[in-house]
């Protein structure tokens, strides 16, 4: 196999990657990210909604950690890119305290 056609291999292995996970669709547009277990945490509950919205269902979700965790990231500007890169048409609402 060539240069060029592995080389696109390996991009349409992380593109596939990166659509069936939110950790790994952060990584990929977050160079520096690196996910500790809470992160990974975060990451399935929050697949989890996903699933089970598109099944029907309307869960809730409040993350409750320290600052400095990533929860925002993770929850207020990934996950909806995420999303809506599988479901153009959904629809977010997020709050936060501060």
């Amino acid at each position: 196999m060539n240069e060029i056609a592995t080389v696109a291999q390996e991009e349409l292995v992380q593109r596939q990657l990166t659509r069936q996970s939110l950790l790994a669709f952060t990584a990929r547009f977050t160079p520096d990210y690196s996910a500790s277990w809470a992160h990974k945490l975060i990451g399935n509950r929050l697949e989890h909604v996903y699933e089970a919205t598109r099944g029907g269902h309307h869960p809730r979700v409040m993350l409750a950690c320290p600052p400095r965790m990533g929860k925002s990231r993770l929850a207020s500007q990934m996950f909806p890119a995420w999303v809506l890169g599988h479901w153009p048409e959904a629809e977010f609402m997020i709050a936060s305290y501060s």
